[in-house]
């Protein structure tokens, strides 16, 4: 499980000189300080992925008197960060590639790290890399070498850079998983006309590439030139490379340590719902004035219903459309962006109704909430938020995995509709290594055969916290659906396993109803192996409208199924599902329609169910097969299709090199979710687990 032991403080730089020095006598070179670098991952008990310690002060190093040394620094809370090296026993020094151990022996080089390894850190293993060495009286006095460990078995690896009196140059670079980021070294020429070559990589473990090079060819004799190194870790926790400028003789060699740490980046945080808007009582305006034709709110939501200030990229907002005079369409997008080709939720007149939306957030923490024609009062509530790359969140947010969808609920099945003022609980037990991790739920809800009008609520099911908020509103004898982003509660003694997650669903209306819950995917607390991040359009993107035979070239008969590709403007290498808003252009006759993963077989679940002329959107995750294309079937009549994508669900960590990324897909899906695992874990042999959804319901109780 990724992350499950935290992770150990990462020490930066501790004060490196990155010149490269010519590869001559050690009596040609500038004296170089004291310095030393460590990158560390391991068990730490309440720090996480990226937490890094910096030795900043106290800058010190020293042989031992036995052949080996000591470097260490002190970090800005005074702590001290040491490593002592010993050499094989009976064997000094030299320029190579060995193992380590705890302590010396005759075939391993002794490694010991203080402060920043807990002490649980009692079997080193790995290997070093000693770059150069020089030795007076078999004393070093210059090191430069690269570490790379772990401290026992199962856990994670640990890297280090050593460097004692040595112009070896190295390079650090700490960057968020899947971020690249550059380094320049400048090269010293030395006192002779040097010729370099081009420099090379000598391994791919970093993911290294030199990005800028201004050495390659003759270069004057006590100059400087440069070469640019960028990192892309595409897995948790570090790597370690050589990148080689030819010389003419042995060559430059600039170690390179990369680590990559998890960051909050296209994670999302469930929220209570929280009511952000309503035109009919001066709820995030100031008038009780519906919307006009043409006309627009920009509607707060930044720090407002739970929402953070800063660090928010996209929120997940279920709008609900009242009365509206005329038959349209109203479209959210970021303030201060250009208004779509898109719309958010389409409407008949005097239709209400309800539709989950994903927007981005815009200039002042705004989205914009345009009414295309007629007046309209709308009800906007906040489910959570999707965090930006500024977000500064150590907690509290996490992942999404689809699943292949499954019906977690249908009162039909027993012939028991949830009564009025009554609410029940519905979930699914993803197994032990899942269910306390689960936080909250992707589900299309779906209220059918209401024998009276108002609306279900969903939200944990805590029966002393039920929000005064809706999640789909409907009308007698109607059924209408929703797709919901929901908190999830434990369930408790209700249920086998009491961390089972589960939702619930409260009917507030005149009458009785039928509910269906389909499960399409889950929100983990940062925990599960494979999970992925939401990526942002910058705005909703058409990629589907009968209409015009986009993506789709005419409208879909009864009882088809019409394959979409998704278009490569949308997608990136990376990309396992699309979420977006699917709207059904009045169909001739009711139906159902279901979108799925074009790899799998048609699951019995639905995703819209319109009546005959109905203009109507639901939101829809839909799960991408191998070649980035999916299904939609329609059951009855015949009905156009308009779909938006407002953004992706993105493999994390991101596979860094495109090829790579198109040779896992040509694998299938299971190719590229393994990858997402043993990059998240480090295990080259971690297998990504499938999450099957087995549903758990309780009996209906008045509220």
């Amino acid at each position: 499980m990724r992350r499950l032991a935290v992770i150990l403080p990462a020490a930066v730089v501790l004060g490196a000189g990155l010149v490269a020095a010519p590869a001559e006598a050690a009596t040609n070179l500038p004296s170089a300080p004291t310095t030393a670098y460590g990158v560390f991952t391991g068990p730490v008990p309440g720090a996480g992925w990226g937490t890094r310690a910096v030795a900043t002060g106290s800058l010190s190093g020293s042989s031992d008197g036995s052949g080996g040394l000591t470097v260490s620094g002190t970090t800005a809370t005074s702590a001290t960060i040491s490593t002592a090296v010993q050499p094989r026993t009976g064997n000094p020094f030299t320029p190579g590639t060995y193992p380590i151990g705890d302590t010396a022996s005759p075939t391993a080089v002794g490694v010991q790290v203080t402060g920043g390894v807990p002490s649980a850190c009692s079997s080193v293993s790995g290997n070093i890399t000693v770059h150069a060495v020089t030795l007076s009286g078999g004393q070093v006095t210059s090191f430069a070498a690269s570490v790379k460990g772990n401290c026992g078995t199962g856990q994670p690896v640990f890297a280090q850079e050593v460097r004692w009196q040595s112009t070896v140059p190295m390079i650090a670079l700490v960057t968020p998983v899947s971020t690249p980021k550059a380094e320049v070294v400048t090269v010293a020429v030395g006192p002779n006309d040097t010729t370099f070559g081009t420099p090379t990589d000598t391994g791919t473990d970093a993911k290294v590439a030199v990005t800028g090079n201004t050495c390659t060819g003759t270069r004057p004799a006590n100059t400087t030139c440069t070469v640019t190194v960028t990192a892309t870790p595409d897995f948790f926790g570090p790597a370690q490379d050589v990148i080689t400028l030819p010389d003419g003789g042995a060559g430059r060699v600039i170690p390179v340590t990369s680590v990559g740490y998890d960051t909050a980046t296209g994670a999302y945080t469930p929220l209570a719902p929280a009511r952000l808007l309503d035109t009919r009582r001066k709820v995030g305006v100031s008038t009780t004035t519906p919307i006009g034709a043409n006309k627009y709110i920009d509607l707060q939501v930044a720090a407002r219903g739970g929402v953070p200030s800063s660090g928010v990229a996209s929120v997940v907002l279920n709008t609900t459309v009242v009365s509206p005079t005329t038959e349209g369409y109203v479209t959210m997008y970021p303030t201060g962006s250009s208004k779509p080709v898109a719309s958010s939720v389409n409407f008949n007149k005097g239709w209400t109704g309800a539709n989950l939306l994903t927007v981005k957030v815009g200039t002042g923490g705004k989205v914009r909430l345009y009414n295309y024609s007629g007046n309209t009062h709308v009800v906007v509530d906040v489910m959570g938020y999707y965090h930006s790359n500024s977000s500064t969140a150590t907690t509290k947010y996490g992942g999404y995995a689809g699943l292949e969808p499954t019906r977690i609920l249908d009162t039909r099945d027993t012939n028991d509709p949830l009564p009025r003022d009554f609410y029940l609980t519905t979930g699914a037990d993803l197994g032990p290594e899942a269910n306390s991790h689960v936080k909250a739920f992707a589900v299309n809800i779906t209220v059918t055969k209401p024998t009276g009008i108002g609306y279900l609520t969903a939200w944990n099911g805590d029966e002393n916290a039920i929000p005064n908020t809706s999640t789909l509103n409907f009308t007698k004898n109607r059924t209408v659906p929703n797709m919901a982003v929901v908190p999830t509660l434990a369930c408790g003694s209700f249920c086998t396993d009491p961390d089972t997650p589960t939702i619930g669903i409260l009917n507030t209306s005149s009458g009785s109803a039928h509910v269906v819950v389909d499960l399409v995917g889950v929100y983990d607390d940062n925990t599960l192996d494979g999970s992925w991040r939401y990526r942002s359009l910058n705005s909703p993107t058409r990629i589907v409208n009968t209409k015009t035979k986009q993506g789709i070239p005419a409208a879909i008969g009864a009882n088809k199924t019409v394959t979409v590709s998704t278009p490569s403007a949308v997608t990136t290498f990376n990309t396992m599902s699309l979420v977006t808003n699917t709207t059904a252009n009045k169909p001739t006759i009711t139906s159902v329609l279901t979108l799925w993963n074009a790899d799998i077989a048609r699951p019995g679940v639905s995703n819209l169910n319109p009546y005959a002329g109905q203009l109507v959107s639901n939101m829809t995750f839909t799960d991408l097969g191998a070649a980035y294309d999916f299904k939609v079937h329609n059951l009855a009549g015949s009905t156009n299709l308009v779909i938006d994508v407002a953004g992706t669900m993105e493999a994390y960590p991101a596979v860094a090199d495109p090829g790579t990324g198109l040779a896992l897909r040509e694998d299938g899906l299971a190719a590229v979710r393994s990858s997402a695992v043993q990059r998240a874990t480090g295990d080259r042999g971690a297998k990504a687990s499938v999450l099957t959804a087995d549903p758990v319901s309780t009996a209906a109780r008045h509220r």
